[in-house]
């Protein structure tokens, strides 16, 4: 689940890289190895860092929510109401074009 948050964070650090840098790593001829730990990683941890921050955050809600909806049957059954009355209310706002609502479907 939060594996695409901080691939895409990665991605995007790639897509950052300072192209100067990578020159001066060209001219000076400087090998790949020495590059990716040099240029690259150190160009990639703040959003490795930020991805992973955000990444955490959504696992500790879904989290907080697995525990809410399954902790007790009295808040699935007053949650189970609750939606059912609510989705009555949202019935017209799915009927297309229609100029009023009769209640049927």
């Amino acid at each position: 689940m939060t594996l695409p948050i901080i691939y895409v964070s990665i991605l995007k650090g790639l897509e950052e890289v300072d192209k100067n840098l990578l020159e001066m790593a060209k001219v000076f001829r400087i090998t790949a190895l020495k590059k990716i730990i040099y240029i690259y990683i150190s160009q990639i941890l703040p959003y490795f860092e930020s991805g992973g921050l955000n990444a955490l955050g959504i696992a500790w809600k879904s989290g907080i929510a697995a525990e809410v909806i399954g902790n007790s049957d009295r808040f699935n059954r007053r949650s189970t109401i609750r939606v059912k009355s609510l989705s009555e209310y949202s019935k017209p706002l799915f009927m297309g074009d229609c100029d009023y609502y009769t209640g049927d479907l």
